[in-house]
C-alpha cells in the first residue's frame, strides 16, 4: 500500500476559492483513478489557516507509479488552483500493519 501526502498552503483569503476547486475539478477525477483506495482532501479547522492537506492510498507498485507522476499532482492540484496557491509539496510513503481492505474498520467511534 501506497501512502501519497500533498501538502498545501494557500493564498490569504483564498481558502474557500482553493476548496472549491477541489470539489469541482479534483475530487471527482481523483476518484475514478485505478489502483486508489481511498482519498481524504482535509481542509484548515480554524479559519485563519491556510493549510490543505491532500492523502492518497493506493494498492501496490501501480499505485507508487500513478501517485509520484507530475501527471498525477496536475489533478490533484489543477492548473486553475495554482493561481491560488502559495507553495506545496508532497511526501509518498508505503503502508505497514494494515491491510489494504480491512476486515473492520480500525478504529470505530461508539
Amino acid at each position: 500500500m501506497i501512502i501519497r501526502l500533498v501538502h498545501v498552503k494557500v493564498r490569504p483569503g483564498k481558502q474557500a476559492e482553493f476548496r472549491q476547486v477541489l470539489e469541482l475539478l479534483s475530487v471527482p477525477e481523483v476518484q475514478r483513478r485505478h489502483g486508489l483506495i481511498a482519498f481524504y482532501p482535509g481542509q484548515p479547522l480554524g479559519p485563519a489557516s491556510e493549510d490543505f492537506v491532500l492523502v492518497t492510498v493506493w494498492k501496490g507498485r501501480k499505485g507508487q507509479e500513478i501517485g509520484c507522476s507530475q501527471e498525477w499532482i496536475e489533478k490533484i492540484i489543477p492548473h486553475e488552483a495554482m493561481p491560488l496557491v502559495e507553495e506545496w509539496h508532497e511526501t509518498g510513503y508505503t503502508g505497514f500493519g494494515v491491510l489494504e481492505k480491512p476486515l473492520r474498520p480500525l478504529y470505530q467511534n461508539i
